[in-house]
């Protein structure tokens, strides 16, 4: 038995050391994969006809005030995105987030409904499920472009949900939580409110909106651009409070990695894909390790117990 159970852990050790060797080959491999599936959550109730607010008026402009004033474009047409991005083509950053319909089984995986690019004062919101093909060349441009600094929280995983899904590439991306100042592990509310001392006042009901469907509402609509104004001011804020101790001269300086060594989104999934097997490997390989200890024990006692016998 002992024989049987080292050699098993010998043959998942060697499978495991040719993965490691040969990650060039998993890595291509990995990113012709599909995407995980989604975790089970149940679907919300739906809000009384009192509770509903009111649908937003599409390819138009909704102004709210909380938690800042902010001008918020809804755009449903290529048009629409052409002519704010045009406006705005000087930008040196811009707050960035996207918003997926939520699933309710597992293997049930929807492409991100919404892009968010916000500055300090207006957001655009793109209703990607609705937005007729090909994308807009300005979009194309500006997510492509590392001269154009994305700012967001957990914004490796937006931009391979949409090179997945959508086929937009999306460079210049600035995680929040990798500059100095932000604290690990915090989530976007909570980062909000330790920087800009700004409550973000998530819901639960409007983060399980069925954001592929057409029109969303205003309310919806005013979530998820907050999202990419926190992004925006966070970022901001950040580098001020680096500027201020002296870390940075410029406001974007040193903030992501030089172009030619940012991974495209194709690497970032292929990456994340390889680590998923490495890991399903030595979780393997931990239960054939406990199940030789367990037997070995077993062993040991049996031959204990015929010895005092």
């Amino acid at each position: 038995m002992l024989r049987s159970n080292r050699r098993r852990v010998l043959v998942l050790r060697s499978n495991l050391l040719r993965l490691t060797l040969l990650l060039p080959s998993v890595t291509t491999a990995a990113a012709l994969a599909g995407p995980p599936p989604s975790r089970r959550r149940h679907p919300p109730a739906r809000p009384s006809a009192a509770e509903a607010s009111p649908a937003a008026s599409e390819n138009a402009v909704l102004q709210v005030e909380s938690p800042t004033a902010l001008s918020i474009t809804y755009a449903t047409e290529s048009s629409c995105v052409e002519s704010w991005l045009s406006a705005r083509r000087h930008e040196p950053a811009f707050g960035f987030d996207t918003e997926t319909r939520p699933a309710f089984r597992k293997g049930v995986v929807f492409a991100p409904a919404t892009l968010q690019l916000s500055t300090a004062t207006d957001c655009l919101v793109v209703h990607l499920a609705h937005l007729e093909a090909p994308w807009p060349a300005a979009l194309v441009e500006v997510l492509a472009s590392p001269e154009t600094l994305m700012c967001g929280l957990g914004i490796d995983d937006d931009a391979v949900e949409l090179w997945l899904h959508h086929g937009l590439e999306v460079f210049g991306r600035v995680e929040l939580l990798r500059m100095p100042g932000a604290t690990k592990g915090s989530s976007l509310a909570g980062l909000a409110e330790t920087v800009l001392g700004v409550r973000l006042g998530k819901s639960k009901r409007l983060t399980m909106t069925r954001w592929d469907k057409r029109p969303l509402r205003n309310d919806e609509l005013a979530y998820a651009a907050v999202d990419a104004w926190a992004g925006y001011a966070c970022h901001g804020a950040l580098l001020q409070g680096q500027a201020g101790a002296g870390g940075v001269s410029d406001l974007t300086e040193g903030v992501t990695e030089p172009s030619c060594q940012e991974r495209s989104c194709a690497e970032l999934y292929a990456r994340r894909r390889v680590r998923r097997i490495l890991r399903d490997g030595f979780v393997a390989l931990d239960a054939e390790l406990s199940e030789a200890r367990l037997a070995l024990t077993l062993t040991l006692t049996l031959a204990l117990t015929l010895t005092l016998n």
